[in-house]
C-alpha cells in the first residue's frame, strides 16, 4: 500500500478505515473501525454504487442509481463509467465541459459521505484500489481526485488485496481472476514474507458482465433494428435490466423468466445461456492461461484460482477454469466485494506497501480479443500482460522512515523512473539541428474521374489482382451522408458506401474494402478511423476486415465510417487503391456535398512539438514518445521526392523510449502518429508513397522491436492539402472509437 501523505498519521485507537473499489461499472467500500468487526458501506440503501455519473438542471454532478435513472431521460448528460476517461482532462455531458477528476471525485465523495455517517466521524485513513497495470496518468490522478477525503490516503492494486483474502503462505502464489461489470482481468500474485508481488497480469478492457448482459439482449432483439430514438432507448433500457437480472438469478437457479420488450415472456434456461457466452467464457480461459504461463511460477507453488468480481457468479466460469487450469477454485464468498474487504485487511493489518524495481522482467505476450473495446480505455488495443511486474514489500515504510528494501516509483510494468537508480533509462536522444530546405509540393490540382449522379464508374489498375493484367472494378455510390450517431464534440460521423462488381476473371480479395475515402472541399483526401471498428459495424453493417472474397460478376458493398470536423465540408466519395494511384485519373470521384456545419475546433493538447515526451499505449505496453519537430520545408530530408497534386509534405521527426518490460514494436507506433490539420480533420501519414528519407531513419525500415528502456527515432511523410495546415501532432491507435477521447495530442506552435 503506498502512502500518498506526506506525513502518515499515527494510528490510534478508534481510527476509521474506508477502502474504495472504484470499478469501472460499480463502487464497493468497506469500513473498519478499530476494535470493531468491518462491515461493507451502505450507500442508498445497497451495498454497491453504479458508478454513473449525471450532469443534473441545477449544474452539480448526480451519482449512482440517480445518475443512471436521470439519463434514461437524457443519456448524452450521463457519462456510466468515469472510471474508464481518468487519463482524459474533461468530459462533455450535454453541452458542459465537466473536469474528469470532478466526476470521479462525485463517486468517491459519495461513498465516503455515507461510511463517515453510518461510522459516526471523519475518515481517517482511505485505501483506494487500482488495477495493477495502471500507468503514471491514472495512478497520478485518482489520488488527486480524492485529496482532502481523509486525513491519509493509500493505494493497493486490485490483485493485491484480492490476494490477501485467499490467505496465501509466504513463498504461495495465487491466480487472481476479476470479472466485474465492464473489464475482466487476471493476475498472480505471490506472498513474500509479509508483502506480496504482482508477478503477471492482463486484462481484457472489453469483456464484463454488461457485455454477458448483451448476449441476452441480441437474443430478444434478433434481427430487429437497434433502437433508433428516445423512446426505443428507453424500451431498451428496460430489456437490458431484464437482462442482468435473469443472468444474475440464472447462477443460483436453472432457468429465468425474460419479460421486458418481448410479445410474451420467454424462459431462459442456465444452459442456453452458457450457450450464449461461450466464447466470451473461453476468452477468460485463455486470458488466465496466458497469465499463468507468462508468470513463470511453477504449479507447486500456484495454488489456486480465486475469484471475485460479480460476474464470476456465473457458475460456467469456474468448472471452464479448474477443467483448463487443474487448480482448484475458490469463488470469493462476497465477489462484488472482495477487493474493497482485501484491502481494508491489508491495512488492518498495518502493512505498508511499496513498489520496488522487478529483478527478472520477462517479454510481454500480447492477447488477442476478438472484437474492439466498445467504451474507452487506456490499454484498449488488445490484451497487455505485464509480467515480474510491481513487486509489494509490505514494511518498507513504517512511521514514515524507510526500514528496508529500496522504494522507486514504477510505471505499469515495473518501469522505474527514479532518476537516482544507477540503471535508469537513457534520456530520450536528440535530433541534429533542422537541415535548411524548401517547401515540397505537388502542381496542379486532384484530378480524379468524376461520376454523374446515379452513374456506374470503371475503375481500372494495373496487375492488382493475381492472374489479371488488369484490374476493372465497377463502382456505384451506394451511399454518402451525414450519420445519425452522436459524435464527438466540433465532429460529426459521415458514413460512404459503394456497391463493387469485378469485371475481369477472379474475385474481389476477403477483406479487401480499403478503397472508400471522401474528398474535402480543399482535395484532401480523409481516410477512416477504423474499418474493422465498431462505430464501422454499426453504421456499415459489418467489418470490412470481414468481407467476403467475391467472385467476377458478384456485386458487394464496402463501406467506411469517417469522423469529419464540423468545419469541413465533403465534396464527395472517392474510390481509390492508394498502393496504386493518389487521386489521380484512376481515382473515382461520387460528387455529394456535405457543407460545413460550424467553426474549426481542433482538440486542444496536452504536449508541446519540441517538448517533453508523452506517454503512450501500444498495444503491448507503453512508450514515452516525444515529436522533436513539424518540418515544413524538408526538401533537404526526401530524396526524388514526387507529392501528388495539389499537395503539400511535411516531416514530422519523433523518438521513443519502450517502457514496461516488454518490447515495444517502432512501426505500430509510427502508424498511431497521425497530424489534424488547421479544423481538426485527422491525416495518416503517406505511408502508400513511398519517400526514400535522407538524413532521416525511416521508421518502417528501422529494427522494429525496441526492448524495454532503449530508445529510436524516425521520420514520417505527411501530405496534406495545398491551402491546409499542420495544427497538431496526434497519436491515435486504432481503437474502437477512434475519437479525439482515445489521442494523445501535441501542440504545433504558432
Amino acid at each position: 500500500m503506498s502512502e500518498l501523505a506526506s506525513e502518515p498519521a499515527s494510528r490510534s485507537a478508534g481510527e476509521l478505515t474506508v477502502a474504495i473499489d472504484f470499478g469501472t461499472t460499480n463502487t464497493v467500500a468497506v469500513a473498519r473501525r478499530d476494535g470493531a468487526a468491518p462491515r461493507v458501506v451502505s450507500v442508498d440503501g445497497a451495498p454497491q454504487l453504479p458508478s454513473a455519473v449525471f450532469l443534473g438542471d441545477d449544474g452539480g454532478l448526480v451519482v449512482g442509481t440517480d445518475a443512471l435513472r436521470l439519463g434514461r431521460s437524457a443519456p448524452h448528460r450521463l457519462e456510466p463509467r468515469p472510471k474508464a476517461r481518468l487519463d482524459e482532462d474533461t468530459l462533455l455531458l450535454g453541452e458542459t465541459t465537466v473536469d474528469v477528476l470532478a466526476a470521479v471525485r462525485a463517486v468517491l465523495s459519495r461513498v465516503c459521505s455515507a461510511a463517515a455517517r453510518q461510522a459516526g466521524g471523519p475518515i481517517d485513513h482511505l485505501v483506494l484500489t487500482h488495477p495493477a497495470d495502471w500507468g503514471p496518468v491514472r495512478m497520478g490522478r485518482l489520488p488527486r481526485a480524492a485529496a482532502g477525503l481523509a486525513s491519509r490516503l493509500s493505494l493497493v492494486p486490485e490483485p493485491v488485496a484480492a490476494a490477501v483474502r485467499a490467505g496465501l503462505a509466504d513463498g504461495a502464489a495465487v491466480l487472481v481472476v476479476d470479472l466485474g461489470g465492464g473489464t475482466s482481468d487476471a493476475a498472480v500474485v505471490r506472498r513474500h514474507g509479509s508483502g506480496f508481488a504482482v508477478l503477471a497480469c492482463a486484462g481484457l478492457p472489453d469483456l464484463g458482465g454488461d457485455d454477458l448482459d448483451q448476449r441476452i439482449v441480441d437474443r430478444l432483439r434478433t434481427a430487429a433494428e437497434p433502437p433508433a430514438d428516445d423512446k426505443a432507448r428507453r424500451a431498451e433500457l428496460l430489456v437490458r435490466q431484464d437482462a442482468r437480472a435473469a443472468k444474475e438469478l440464472l447462477s443460483r437457479h436453472e432457468s429465468a423468466l425474460l419479460s421486458a420488450g418481448a410479445a410474451e415472456p420467454a424462459t431462459l434456461s442456465r444452459a442456453e445461456f452458457e450457450t450464449l457466452v461461450a466464447d466470451d467464457l473461453l476468452r477468460v480461459v485463455e486470458l488466465a492461461g496466458r497469465v499463468v504461463e507468462s508468470s513463470g511460477v511453477d504449479r507447486a507453488t500456484l495454488r489456486a484460482v480465486h475469484l471475485v468480481g460479480g460476474t464470476s457468479r456465473i457458475p460456467r466460469v469456474a468448472e471452464l477454469l479448474r477443467t483448463a487450469l487443474e487448480l482448484p477454485v475458490h469463488p470469493d464468498p462476497e465477489p462484488e466485494a472482495g477487493v474493497a474487504w482485501g484491502a481494508v485487511g491489508l491495512a488492518a493489518a498495518d502493512e505498508s506497501v511499496t513498489p520496488t524495481r522487478p529483478v527478472h522482467p520477462a517479454p510481454v505476450v500480447p492477447g488477442a480479443p476478438s472484437r474492439p473495446r466498445r467504451t474507452r480505455a487506456l490499454a484498449a488495443a488488445g490484451t497487455v500482460v505485464l509480467t515480474a511486474a510491481a513487486l509489494v514489500t509490505a514494511g518498507v515504510l513504517a512511521g514514515g522512515k524507510e526500514v528496508g528494501g529500496t522504494p522507486v516509483a514504477v510505471r505499469a510494468g515495473g518501469h522505474p523512473t527514479a532518476t537516482s537508480d544507477p540503471d535508469a533509462p537513457d534520456p530520450m536522444p536528440e535530433f541534429p539541428p533542422v537541415r535548411p530546405g524548401s517547401p515540397v509540393t505537388g502542381p496542379g490540382s486532384p484530378n480524379p474521374t468524376v461520376v454523374p449522379p446515379g452513374g456506374t464508374g470503371l475503375f481500372r489498375a494495373t496487375g492488382t489482382y493475381e492472374g489479371a493484367t488488369e484490374t476493372r472494378v465497377e463502382v456505384r455510390l451506394q451511399r454518402g451522408e451525414v450519420a445519425d450517431r452522436t459524435a464527438p464534440a466540433g465532429y460529426r460521423w459521415v458514413v460512404a458506401g459503394v456497391e463493387t462488381t469485378l469485371r475481369v476473371e477472379g474475385e474481389l480479395n476477403a477483406g479487401d474494402g480499403h478503397n472508400v475515402y471522401l474528398l474535402d472541399d480543399r482535395g484532401q483526401l480523409v481516410d477512416t478511423v477504423d474499418r474493422a471498428g465498431d462505430v464501422t459495424v454499426e453504421l456499415c453493417g459489418s467489418s470490412q476486415q470481414d468481407l467476403p472474397a467475391t467472385p467476377q460478376g458478384t456485386p458487394r458493398i464496402e463501406c467506411a465510417a469517417f469522423l469529419v470536423p464540423a468545419a469541413t465540408a465533403v465534396r464527395g466519395v472517392v474510390y481509390v487503391d492508394r498502393t496504386v494511384d493518389r487521386l489521380g485519373a484512376h481515382a473515382l470521384l461520387f460528387p455529394a456535398d456535405l457543407p460545413a456545419t460550424g467553426p474549426a475546433a481542433p482538440p486542444g493538447g496536452e504536449g508541446q512539438v519540441g517538448g517533453p515526451p508523452l506517454e503512450v499505449d501500444t498495444g503491448s505496453g507503453y512508450a514515452d514518445v516525444a515529436i522533436a519537430d513539424l518540418i515544413d520545408t524538408p526538401s533537404a530530408y526526401l530524396a526524388d521526392p514526387k507529392p501528388p497534386p495539389g499537395s503539400r509534405q511535411y516531416v514530422v521527426r519523433f523518438s521513443m523510449r519502450a517502457g514496461g518490460v516488454g518490447t515495444a514494436r517502432l512501426p505500430s507506433v509510427a502508424g498511431a502518429l497521425h497530424v489534424l490539420d488547421d479544423r481538426g480533420l485527422l491525416v495518416s501519414a503517406d505511408v502508400f508513397v513511398r519517400y526514400h528519407l535522407r538524413e532521416c531513419p525511416d521508421p518502417y525500415e528501422e529494427p522494429p522491436d525496441v526492448p524495454p528502456g532503449d530508445t529510436a527515432q524516425g521520420c514520417l511523410v505527411f501530405g496534406l492539402a495545398r491551402d491546409a495546415t499542420i495544427s497538431r501532432i496526434v497519436y491515435a491507435p486504432r481503437t474502437a472509437s477512434g475519437a479525439p477521447a482515445d489521442w494523445r495530442i501535441w501542440n504545433v506552435p504558432t
